[in-house]
């Protein structure tokens, strides 16, 4: 079955690619290159990886089938194109706004990593730390609200909005330039508080991204080569100061392998371990947009505690703990194929990825037909969903949900100098 699923994903780049000319950053391409990656690299079971079971590999395909047919599926509903006579309207981003969230979120990274450093004091390693104090180390009542709704969500979005203002050069001001040094200042500080890698990932995704997705040519000058390149050495250091903390004995080749293949074993641990008779109907698919207002409504009294179906989403979903997949342990990398399943079992995976790629696809084509930044950069963070969605369903977390709303509150539609005349003029429908 996972020779079928890399097949399938075979034909489906190649028709997305040579027949409908879709770029790389396209939901469709990006998913089907980075699950036949997955699929395919599985399959060889290096490093004593365990092999993966029929069953499991059957559920990944009804997956990755219904994602794909999500996006054809948005790509054949005709878009509203939006024609001007006078000039798009233009967006701009609140840096002021932007820049005064990144110092109240460096300020708290640089509370945590007193933390931190005082438990590398005692001898710890960052394996450790991880594994056994991360709790600790983001603390519980405030700072946690602080971790959860604002620092982790904020991170997310200033990332893209960071890189894409700079690379791009929508306006002349000096901001966005101070934005993206603060931006690395909270990713560096991030990083050492965590001890995660993946961060820097982002950095080079979001920027072969903003290049893509931009409607300008971008021609970078020395000044920002050097600054890029500075950036890029750093973040190389960095990570393997970040390696040698964790006490690490793999090979980077065995790094990148388990990191990228790890969840089908994982996954297929989960599935044969599942208990049959637990639904959640729809649960792990809306527990990220419910928690905060759960949340909000205990904290003011309306409720006493978390609906029962919360909290048995919350225990059924627990996947902290780590299971041997025979090179390693290894834990919370299961896909979103394993939360859909939990929602409606194999038909909730196939429809449960077919909405994922519908929504994916839909943003996708409304950023590249509209002049508007907040399409483009909420594109760009689901594209990091899917880039990252080897590990779990990201909306499951409120981190994600609470991104989308910094987006909107750090980019707005800025005034036209002649009024509403660019508004809509007329529209038509448009196949993207």
């Amino acid at each position: 079955m996972g020779v079928i699923t890399c097949i399938f994903l075979i034909i489906t780049i190649i028709i997305a690619f040579r027949i409908y000319k879709e770029k790389w950053c396209s939901p469709i391409l990006l998913f089907s290159i980075l699950w036949l990656l997955i699929v395919g690299g599985s399959l060889f079971q290096c490093y004593g990886m365990y092999a993966t079971s029929p069953q499991t590999y059957f559920i990944v395909f009804l997956g990755v089938a219904g994602f794909v047919l999500g996006c054809r599926t948005s790509t054949n509903i005709p878009h509203r194109r939006i024609y001007r006579y006078v000039r798009p309207q233009t967006i701009e981003i609140r840096y002021d706004a932007a820049i005064a969230l990144s110092l109240i979120t460096i300020y708290y990274l640089i509370k945590r990593a007193i933390i931190v450093t005082g438990l590398f004091a005692t001898g710890m390693s960052m394996a450790d730390i991880r594994m056994n104090y991360s709790e600790y180390v983001i603390q519980n009542g405030f700072d946690g609200l602080i971790d959860n709704y604002i620092a982790h969500p904020f991170i997310f979005a200033i990332l893209p909005i960071a890189i894409f203002s700079t690379i791009t050069k929508p306006d002349s001001s000096k901001k966005s330039v101070i934005l993206l040094i603060l931006t690395f200042i909270i990713i560096l500080l991030y990083s050492y508080c965590d001890g995660g890698r993946i961060i820097f990932a982002y950095i080079f995704f979001h920027l072969l991204l903003s290049y893509t997705l931009s409607k300008q040519k971008i021609r970078f000058t020395f000044a920002q080569k050097i600054t890029w390149a500075v950036i890029f050495l750093l973040a190389i250091i960095i990570v393997i100061a970040i390696s040698n903390a964790r006490e690490s004995t793999f090979t980077f080749g065995q790094t990148i392998y388990t990191y990228l293949c790890g969840c089908m074993p994982h996954l297929d641990y989960r599935l044969t371990s599942y208990d049959e008779q637990v639904y959640l109907f729809s649960g792990a698919f809306f527990k990220g947009i419910m928690e905060f207002p759960l949340f909000f409504a205990k904290n003011i009294g309306l409720l006493h505690e978390y609906p029962e179906w919360f909290i048995k989403t919350q225990e059924t979903l627990d996947v902290s703990d780590f299971i041997n997949i025979g090179s390693q342990n290894f834990n919370a990398f299961v896909s979103p194929f394993y939360y859909f399943y939990a929602d409606f079992r194999h038909i909730g995976v196939f429809f449960g990825s077919a909405i994922y790629g519908f929504l994916s696809d839909r943003l996708y084509r409304q950023s590249i037909i509209s002049n508007n930044l907040r399409y483009t950069i909420a594109y760009m963070v689901i594209a990091q969903t899917i880039f990252m969605s080897m590990v779990r369903w990201q909306f499951y977390n409120v981190v994600f949900v609470f991104s989308f709303l910094y987006i909107i509150l750090f980019i707005k539609p800025k005034k036209s100098l002649y009024g509403n005349c660019d508004s809509t003029i007329f529209l038509t429908n448009t196949h993207s």
